[in-house]
């Protein structure tokens, strides 16, 4: 009798991260945070939401099935964006580790945005543009530019 195993069934994760911090991420094949706390959403457009975070260019689009059968992936709720206003709810997973390394058979899908608190966004774009045959042809990664 052969029993099939499935995996977790995660779905699809979005990791949001400034330019220059993309750039290292590819560059180096790894997600990184030093407080081993690195956070993921379900909510593709939590970029849209009034929130008080900025430097969120770009949106890593995460295979978090794949993702799960090698890290353990946990509910996670950041009080200090939520404050009990329903329009920022949201869902977040996180991994509780330093590193995901390498990250890049993960990603699925990049988008890098224009959004109104983005900083000198046409010289981000120049720099994206430049590096995007690198992305899609080297890494294999579809990338979209967006304007929110």
């Amino acid at each position: 009798m052969l029993i099939k195993e499935e995996g977790k069934q995660v779905g699809t994760l979005y990791h949001y991260t400034s330019i220059s911090n993309l750039m290292m991420i590819l560059d180096t094949n790894t997600l990184y945070n030093r407080r081993k706390n690195i956070c993921f959403t379900r909510d593709q457009n939590f970029n849209s939401c009034d929130r008080e975070i900025s430097g969120l260019d770009c949106r890593l689009e995460i295979d978090g099935d794949s993702l799960s059968n090698n890290y353990k992936i946990e509910p996670y709720s950041d009080q200090k964006i939520v404050n009990n206003d329903p329009k920022k709810l949201e869902s977040e997973e996180k991994i509780n580790e330093e590193t995901i390394s390498p990250i890049i058979p993960y990603i699925k899908k990049i988008t890098i945005y224009n959004m109104p608190f983005t900083n000198n966004l046409d010289e981000k774009i120049k720099r994206i543009e430049k590096r995007k045959w690198e992305i899609e042809n080297i890494y294999h990664i579809p990338v979209s530019l967006e304007m929110k």
